[in-house]
């Protein structure tokens, strides 16, 4: 889970520096509520992997699975607002089904860790 954590900060930056830039190009409200709440529930399950890969509690599992709903749930809205481009007020086309499968796991990939501390928790008591 250490390696897991390592690229998972990686791809935190990565996506971190996007979705910053997005915001200070000046997107609309809407994706830059959206960027902002990516951001800080990635960071929590940046928390909670950092957590699982050095044996650490950070969150009570009520939290975590909070954590991991939120994130899968914010997935499918963030998906679904670039799947409809222009349908829902946003000035870019629709992205590919590709392109919407790739951006939706970001968020599986993030929100892994906390299904797996969850997962572990309720079958280990």
């Amino acid at each position: 889970m250490k390696t897991y954590f390592v690229l998972l900060c990686v791809l935190f930056f990565s996506s971190g520096l996007l979705r910053i830039w997005n915001i200070i190009q000046g997107v609309p409200a809407l994706l830059a509520v959206s960027h902002a709440s990516d951001l800080i529930l990635f960071a929590l399950c940046l928390r909670v992997c950092f957590g699982v890969a050095w044996n650490r509690r950070y969150f009570h599992p009520p939290q975590v699975r909070l954590i991991y709903w939120g994130t899968m749930l914010l997935g499918i809205v963030s998906t679904t607002l670039r799947g409809l481009g222009p349908r829902a007020g946003l000035p870019f086309e629709p992205a590919s089904l590709p392109d919407l499968l790739l951006w939706l796991l970001t968020f599986i990939l993030f929100a892994a860790p906390a299904v797996l501390l969850d997962h572990s928790l309720r079958r280990n008591g």
